[in-house]
């Protein structure tokens, strides 16, 4: 009997997208079953990478347009628009992303999240409906304000002057206008694609948990998270703590809860991001008769356990009982946890001690090659 395997890794951020990974596995399973029917999806859990599997698996076309990098520099900026233009899937990452700042040095408090506020006003005007957000791989910590401000927004200071609306401004702040909030922002259902559920403030916030990872010093990560508890009283009078506590208000420096406080909030949600593009990519569907299932990650640890790539597409393959191996650049040493959730195998592209250079450089005949290994010890072991 044909068997049937199915294909859905993340991207090796650095090395290799989700669909030429994915590829590279196909390749590999095909020399040792090239009777197998083989199936590649592109797949996200909303951050780098979340434009290009829609690209691959949905009809549409990917739109570039001119955006501004958190350090101040114009760039290009793509986003995808759905066939029939009903809805419109924007990548913080593109215009506002961690990979987009050119500065040798860190200046949290000076980026800005305005590009990503100007793809979505390019998106907005192709008339969608819909209009999903991945938050994933941002570089800027600002509470989407920078964004908001792209769209309309506008902010003072108590002696009702205009105030930049970058951190290193924030303390200043003390009134928003919203009235001249590009309109069809409040006329389309967003829905954020998240990986994390860290709220807006505190321990467990956007400052302090990833401000750091964005180059923040400690001084600097205080003074945000201070700012963010007291901005949420401005944008959310009624309930400031719902703002700070939004599950998923922190990702991407905060934008999630920053475009929440100014929509009907039955207008937006959050929702897991890998969840939501393996469900469009028809993920499930392609499950029916399969024998086996391939993911993975460049480097799959602790992170894997809380909304990534591969935990979302093993949790649907358990669903079908199709048994799930993941295939990646490195792991953690201890895979008792992974084991524990199921996956049926956790493999090293990496046939021994190698350079982070040179795996990165071979990362595709490197995944060739073990995809061929898996799939010539499953003919083996399924006879």
């Amino acid at each position: 009997m044909m068997p049937k395997v199915i294909i859905a890794m993340d991207s090796f951020k650095g090395s290799a997208s989700s669909w030429q990974i994915g590829q590279a596995v196909k390749d590999g399973v095909l020399k040792s079953l090239p009777e197998a029917d083989v199936q590649v999806l592109a797949v996200a859990d909303g951050g780098e990478g979340t434009i290009a599997a829609f690209s691959h698996n949905l009809a549409g076309q990917r739109i570039t347009v001119e955006a501004t990098s958190p350090d101040g520099r114009l760039i290009e900026a793509d986003y995808f628009l759905s066939e029939d233009s009903d809805y419109a899937v924007v990548e913080v990452a593109q215009a506002s992303g961690i990979t987009q700042i050119d500065d040798t040095d860190s200046q949290l408090l000076q980026y800005s999240s305005y590009g990503t506020g100007q793809v979505i006003a390019h998106a907005l005007d192709q008339g969608i409906k819909r209009l999903y957000i991945g938050l994933g791989g941002s570089g800027t910590n600002d509470l989407g304000l920078g964004l908001l401000a792209a769209l309309g927004l506008k902010a003072f200071n108590d002696s009702a002057q205009e105030v930049e609306m970058i951190p290193k401004h924030f303390s200043n702040i003390t009134r928003f206008e919203s009235g001249g909030l590009k309109p069809e922002l409040r006329g389309v259902d967003i829905q954020f694609l998240v990986d994390v559920s860290n709220p807006l403030c505190g321990a467990e916030g956007a400052s302090q948990v990833f401000g750091p990872q964005k180059g923040g010093l400690d001084e600097e990560i205080a003074y945000l998270d201070r700012e963010f508890y007291r901005l949420a009283e401005l944008l959310s009078p009624e309930n400031p703590d719902h703002l700070r506590l939004l599950p998923g208000g922190g990702a991407a420096g905060g934008i999630g809860a920053g475009i929440y406080a100014f929509l009907a909030s039955d207008k937006v949600s959050m929702v897991p991001g890998i969840e939501t593009i393996l469900s469009l990519a028809g993920f499930k569907e392609s499950l029916t008769d399969a024998d086996l299932v391939m993911t993975g990650e460049g480097k799959m640890d602790q992170q894997t356990l809380y909304g990534k790539v591969p935990l979302g597409v093993l949790q649907l393959a358990k669903l079908e009982n199709v048994p799930a191996v993941a295939i990646v650049g490195s792991h953690s040493t201890d895979l008792s946890q992974l084991y524990d959730l199921g996956f049926a195998g956790v493999f090293s592209i990496c046939p021994g001690p190698l350079t982070l250079e040179t795996a990165m450089k071979n990362v595709l005949p490197l995944a060739e090659q073990t995809g061929q290994t898996l799939a010539r010890f499953y003919k083996v072991v399924s006879e």
